[in-house]
């Protein structure tokens, strides 16, 4: 079974101390990392792999997508980026190119709400 990592778990330990220190500045790291897609890459993850995820499962583990073995793991979210490139703006997150596919560096894609919008799987 795949382990997923905590969002922060790889974060440097100077982070952790100021995280530590400054609570109330929390708020503006977490946007930090929004920005950089670090959430949308642990989403990705959690509904593929995590069968507790009620929500999702059925949308996404459950049909069988699965997350290329490249983006799990500790160094998971640094490949994700060097595969697909920063998260352009907060007003992007992950799609996959092909509804039905796996997520993959070929078939992953950062898409406005818009886009996602219009490359949605038949019913």
């Amino acid at each position: 079974m795949i382990k997923i990592v905590d969002a922060y778990a790889d974060l440097p330990d100077s982070v952790r101390r100021y995280r530590a220190r400054h609570p109330d500045r929390v708020r503006t790291l977490a946007s930090r990392y929004r920005r950089a897609g670090r959430f949308c890459w642990y989403a990705m993850l959690h509904r593929c792999l995590c069968r507790d995820d009620k929500t999702h499962w059925d949308r996404y583990g459950g049909r069988g997508i699965t997350v290329c073995r490249r983006w799990q793991g500790p160094n998971g979210f640094k490949n994700f980026i060097a595969d697909i490139g920063p998260r352009p703006s907060l007003k992007h997150s992950i799609d996959r190119i092909n509804p039905n596919g796996n997520y993959t560096a070929s078939n992953v894609r950062w898409a406005t709400i818009k886009q996602q919008r219009n490359n949605r799987r038949a019913p």
